[in-house]
């Protein structure tokens, strides 16, 4: 068996076409920026405050200098997806995971906008901390007493590393100004209301999404039927009114 069966067998078992996906997007996006050694592609992708290009409110999680020093870095962003985008992918369902993942994208984008207006100057936005970032506080609030090894060490809970993941966002973000760590909170809050069902039509899970949905249909259902009762209670009583109404008409008659 070779090491790229185990590795496609691995993919099968993972059940998160999505999160591969990602995972290999992102990859192949920094290896490519790093053999063109030219800032083209990362004036394509990267997000610029304050002249922004419409799409890279969505690709600047794939741009990339390509610099050899960012490499851990890029592993250790790469593994943390796999291993929470997996998780994730599976409660909510590929196409809500998806949609979630670019959300909080937009979001970021949205907010190092909102970032630059108060302290009129900005950065290029550029890597996939953010959405990764939002993944893994949806995960840490959707399953807050679940453990993992942080580190690959430490025991940690979810609501735990939820909240280390939103001070590596601050701190890593607002290092060059405070004000846009702080913005930057504002995709993992979006992730964090999803994980939490606080937004009606979109929740977390997608077993809670087939329970609301029935439960919507079954309250439809309900309601015809309800209408129907309070239909028929009124003709029989428009029936009984007329019937007393001629029977009225008969004795005076008489």
């Amino acid at each position: 068996m070779s090491f790229s069966d185990d590795i496609l067998r691995a993919i099968r078992r993972a059940s998160a076409p999505a999160t591969v996906s990602l995972v290999i997007a992102l990859g192949v996006a920094y290896v490519a920026a790093w053999l063109s050694k030219s800032p083209v592609l990362f004036d394509l992708l990267a997000f610029l405050p304050h002249s922004p290009k419409l799409w890279t409110a969505l690709t600047y999680p794939f741009a990339s200098l390509g610099s050899g020093d960012a490499f851990i870095w890029l592993l250790v962003l790469l593994w943390w997806l796999w291993s929470m985008g997996g998780s994730v992918e599976r409660d909510m369902g590929t196409n809500r995971y998806l949609i979630l993942f670019f959300a909080c994208t937009l979001v970021g984008a949205l907010s190092m906008v909102l970032a630059s207006i108060i302290q009129r100057a900005s950065a290029p936005l550029a890597g996939s901390l953010i959405p990764i970032a939002s993944i893994t506080i949806a995960w840490g609030i959707a399953n807050p007493t679940s453990q993992i090894l942080f580190m690959l060490v430490i025991p940690l809970q979810g609501k735990w590393l939820a909240l280390i993941t939103a001070l590596v966002v601050l701190f890593a973000l607002g290092s060059g100004s405070p004000v846009v760590g702080v913005f930057a909170l504002l995709p993992l809050a979006l992730a964090a209301s999803v994980a939490n069902n606080r937004i009606p039509f979109f929740p977390y899970s997608g077993a809670l999404y087939s329970r609301q949905k029935s439960r919507k249909i079954d309250s439809v259902k309900a309601k015809v039927i309800e209408d129907k009762v309070r239909s028929r209670k009124k003709e029989r009583e428009e029936k009984e009114r007329l019937r007393k109404l001629f029977e009225d008409s008969m004795k005076d008659d008489h």
